[in-house]
């Protein structure tokens, strides 16, 4: 009897621990999404043009390569670099709002913004060098 009391104390706590994790749980469930998306982006020629106006995956890679030169993130995030410039490229081509591109990438507005600062600064970079 001692003891269903001594558990019957740790139900609430337990129940807290359980939603939180679920909670947990979901934005992990929720970023995996978005990393598939991703991917099926990059992965697909029409999608990867329809998105971003580059015609392949090589020439994405490519910019990618260049790029990630002067690259020197300013700001964390669970995004990988492709993903960052795939982000600057559908604003670019699309006129996304940051306010979409956050939810399309979970992520924070200001993060959205941060990343379309950075990008934009090394793509300048870039740009100069094939400009005369």
């Amino acid at each position: 009897m001692k003891k269903v009391a001594e558990y019957e104390k740790m139900v609430p706590a337990m129940l807290k621990k359980q939603k939180a994790l679920s909670v947990v749980n979901e934005n992990l469930r929720s970023q995996l999404l978005a990393q598939d998306e991703i991917h099926q982006i990059l992965n697909s020629k029409k999608l990867l043009e329809f998105y971003t106006s580059i015609q392949n995956r090589d020439a994405f890679n490519v910019l990618l390569d260049l790029c990630q030169e002067e690259w020197q993130p300013s700001v964390e995030t669970h995004l990988e670099p492709a993903s960052q410039l795939l982000v600057v490229l559908m604003r670019l081509r699309l006129g996304l709002l940051f306010k979409d591109l956050a939810h399309r990438f979970k992520m924070c507005y200001s993060t959205a913004s941060l990343i379309f600062s950075d990008w934009m600064n090394i793509l300048h970079a870039v740009g100069q060098t094939f400009v005369m």
